[in-house]
């Protein structure tokens, strides 16, 4: 499934989502794993899929969301930075 398709009904919600496929370290296929309002529930989760290649996606349909989340996915989506695999 594609971004969009994992972000529907989920815009503002934070989305945890395991990467299935990348193409030039660009995340492409995605599957949803959970959504939930709470940031710190969504981390906690991902924490316990260490090893996936797992994705947080925040709710892009709201704009009250610290900037470091956006990094974050950023950072997850294309598989760049360091602490890539920390699951923050």
């Amino acid at each position: 499934m594609d971004l969009s398709g994992v972000l529907s009904d989920n815009e503002y919600l934070y989305v945890l989502a395991e990467v299935k496929r990348r193409e030039g370290g660009k995340a492409v296929d995605f599957e949803r794993l959970l959504a939930s309002g709470s940031y710190e529930m969504v981390s906690r989760l991902a924490a316990g899929h260490e090893g996936r290649d797992t994705i947080i996606i925040p709710p892009f349909g709201s704009h009250d969301f610290p900037p470091y989340e956006v990094a974050q996915f950023f950072r997850k989506y294309y598989k760049a930075g360091v602490g890539c695999g920390d699951g923050l």
